[in-house]
């Protein structure tokens, strides 16, 4: 089965996903495909920016340190000294940071 969208016809799966991603982003379904085909403008697909999720906000290295210092205690209590040192971080994010240090004896590897 398929169904009309634009200019064309697309499998109803691909054209009900199309309508949910343009509800989502509260366009219509022809500027969603508008510029899904603006990407192939020259023939290649532009390369989407990738996401910077490390370091935002410039702290991570004094975050590792007290991790480092504070090796033996609970990711709990990290949060709570990081907080006190002005550093929001979680429980996931230390513990994602700490396992690396327990593997190669408390250090962190430049990766």
């Amino acid at each position: 089965m398929y169904r009309t969208i634009v200019s064309g016809w697309v499998p109803i799966p691909l054209a009900e996903r199309l309508e949910r991603i343009a509800r989502e982003r509260n366009v219509s379904r022809s500027q969603l495909i508008g510029d899904v085909l603006s990407m192939f403008a020259d023939g290649k697909p532009i390369q989407p920016t990738p996401r910077k999720l490390g370091n935002r906000d410039g702290k991570e290295e004094q975050s590792l340190q007290i991790i480092r210092q504070h090796a033996g205690e609970s990711c709990t209590k990290l949060v709570q000294r990081l907080a006190e040192a002005g550093i929001k971080r979680s429980v996931n994010w230390i513990g994602k940071k700490r396992l690396p240090m327990r593997a190669k004896g408390n250090t962190l590897s430049e990766e």
